[in-house]
């Protein structure tokens, strides 16, 4: 299942075998709101009694059908991909999502372009963000593997880039990118698909990671690509104090969807969590050390393990729920796009509605808090809410969070650390009235003394 923010467009896909029996081509079906497609991927199983109609994948494990069940999902990863491209698009929607556009995915999906078409842009692009799902990075001497959600940006980027080209009438290749493309490219980010300052940032590091990678793959490239700059736009953190979560906690909602919704966000409000690891919790990750429950595990973007000591508000959801609350969605994409649009409600409906100033839609201005709400609001309010509590230290937080830096946590947060100027200004304090004390005692012992003669 597909969900779109932007337009609130359900889609479905679904893979199931031609043939009943036997070895079988495997189809594909789309549907899109009125919009039926279905055809072949050109992917054959050997035998369909191992089809899993459940799963819609393979069900046995030899190397073969393994392979057949990662193509699959490599092609439905495509075919989300091009329909959050249309439905985030300024300039086309869902409705233009047609058989021959799904039929020209698949025929690119099923054939590698040529070394020569991957001095083109785009092309290399997507040949990039394909290489990563076998490839490794290390950090402080570790090899990672990246995550979905990083392929996942690469391979948009590719698509964004094709649609730049196709705008341009242009076959743009790696040796093209410099000063004066990056300048072509940030105008069609801007004025054509509306993308925020944070978006052509991210779009644009992207792009010279990608153009770095194709130099030292061999590639020709544009020396000059170096000199482009990077940038962001003003780091603006929403979120909810103590007295919003109560208020949001006191909703009596007659919708259990917003109630899961809700539930959930007040985890990641009291744990700490990105979106991606609270809703991967459950009962098996929690254990006791001297009397408290903590939550073991390891944290999806980082794969750094860490313990979470269970807040009483989170336990009291997992008792409600005898455990976590469910998922509306098995793709956690999907689920988690759902979840954004119901915190939003329920915060509407609590009336969280100050008026603050945030990004909605890339747009900085001034607007109802509860608009600004998202998964990630729930981190922030930890990470805001927790520091410089009295007797939580930096580090204590830290922990929790699993920030690697001071630095990195309070630019997450937006704070600069004031604790050693606090602390002096306590010390400052301090000595005034001291002083004042002494200026006192003084002025006592003489007039003692004029009384006493």
């Amino acid at each position: 299942m597909v969900f779109s923010l932007k337009s609130f467009i359900m889609a479905t896909i679904k893979f199931y075998p031609y043939s009943k029996q036997g070895k079988s081509k495997i189809y594909v079906r789309v549907l899109i709101g009125k919009t039926d497609i279905r055809l072949s991927t050109g992917l054959d199983i050997s035998d369909v009694s191992s089809w899993s109609a459940d799963t819609q994948r393979p069900k046995k494990t030899q190397a073969d059908l393994k392979a057949l069940k990662k193509r699959l999902d490599s092609l439905e990863d495509e075919i989300i991909n091009i329909i959050d491209t249309y439905t985030l698009s300024e300039d086309k929607g869902v409705n233009q999502i047609n058989s021959k556009l799904i039929k020209s995915l698949i025929a690119e999906f099923n054939n590698d372009a040529p070394i020569a078409d991957k001095n083109v842009l785009h092309i290399f692009a997507d040949h990039y963000a394909k290489s990563l799902e076998n490839r490794t990075f290390k950090r402080k001497g570790i090899d990672h593997k990246y995550k979905p959600s990083t392929i996942y940006k690469y391979q948009n980027f590719a698509n964004v880039l094709k649609e730049f080209s196709e705008l341009k009438k242009n076959t743009f290749l790696i040796s093209d990118v410099n000063n004066d493309f990056a300048g072509l490219f940030l105008t069609y980010l801007k004025d054509v698909r509306d993308s925020s300052i944070n978006t052509q940032g991210k779009f644009i590091r992207r792009l010279k990671t990608i153009v770095k990678y194709s130099q030292q793959q061999g590639y020709k490239v544009d020396a000059d690509y170096q000199n482009i700059k990077s940038f962001e736009d003003e780091n603006i953190v929403t979120y909810l104090n103590f007295d919003e979560l109560d208020k949001l906690q006191n909703v009596d909602f007659d919708n259990e969807r917003l109630e899961i919704a809700r539930d959930v966000f007040i985890i990641s409000c009291f744990s700490g969590q990105r979106i991606s690891d609270v809703q991967r919790f459950h009962k098996g990750q929690i254990e006791t050390y001297d009397g408290v429950d903590y939550l073991c595990f390891k944290q999806y973007k980082t794969n750094r393990a860490v313990e979470i000591p269970i807040h009483y508000k989170v336990k009291a959801i997992i008792k409600k729920y005898k455990g976590f609350p469910p998922r509306f969605s098995d793709n956690l994409q999907s689920n988690r796009a759902i979840l954004s649009t119901l915190i939003k409600k329920a915060c509407m409906l609590a009336k969280i509605n100050e008026k603050v100033q945030g990004r909605y839609n890339g747009k900085k201005a001034i607007y109802p808090k509860y608009k600004l709400i998202s998964n990630h609001t729930g981190r922030k309010s930890f990470a805001s809410n927790f520091y410089g509590l009295q007797g939580w230290t930096l580090p204590t937080v830290m922990a929790i969070t699993g920030h690697q830096s001071e630095r990195s946590f309070l630019y997450y947060i937006d704070r600069e650390d004031n604790t050693l100027a606090r602390r002096a200004g306590a010390l400052f304090n301090q000595i005034e009235q001291d002083k004042k004390s002494e200026n006192t005692d003084s002025k006592v012992i003489s007039i003692n003394k004029v009384v006493n003669q």
